[in-house]
């Protein structure tokens, strides 16, 4: 894998500083990782992990998606489907910021991991400029009480 200066802007494409984007991908060694566990097959699993947290995402049960997301980082760290799916859940809480950079990484991760092709890599580029032109047409500002982050109108309630 290439090496990247920490101050200069990440390759994904995001503008971003490498150090503050993909740095910490890279540094998980993920296509490292492939290439030692290539033989290896969780698709089902994978599979139905992935369409779970979909179908949280879609109902609304967003805290339950994210645990699935952040299991699917951690126990199958070559597949995009994690970071895809967490940006998913970011932008429906209506964190834009957060899920703009995780689809950002989605879509560097997809760049890299053998199993991903350049044309979900492209959406997931897509999504991300997408959700950034309208973010500040739908951004009133709003600090939410709970993160105390900047969010969407949109953004769902913490329990």
């Amino acid at each position: 894998m290439a090496k990247f200066g920490r101050n200069e802007a990440c390759p994904c494409g995001s503008g971003a500083k490498y150090k503050r984007c993909c740095e910490a991908l890279h540094e998980r060694g993920v296509s490292a990782w492939y290439a030692d566990h290539s033989g290896e097959c969780h698709c089902a699993e994978v599979e139905e992990l992935s369409h779970h947290a979909g179908d949280l995402i879609e109902a609304g049960d967003l805290d339950q998606a994210e645990t699935i997301c952040r299991t699917l980082q951690r126990d199958f760290p070559a597949q995009v489907d994690g970071f895809d799916l967490l940006a998913a859940v970011y932008a429906g809480r209506g964190h834009t910021q957060d899920a703009v950079r995780q689809y950002r990484i989605a879509a560097a991760f997809a760049r890299v991991v053998p199993s991903s092709d350049a044309e979900f890599a492209d959406w997931l580029t897509e999504q991300a400029n997408l959700l950034e032109r309208l973010a500040p047409h739908e951004h009133g500002g709003e600090v939410c009480p709970t993160c105390k982050r900047k969010v969407l109108a949109r953004h769902t309630a913490h329990p």
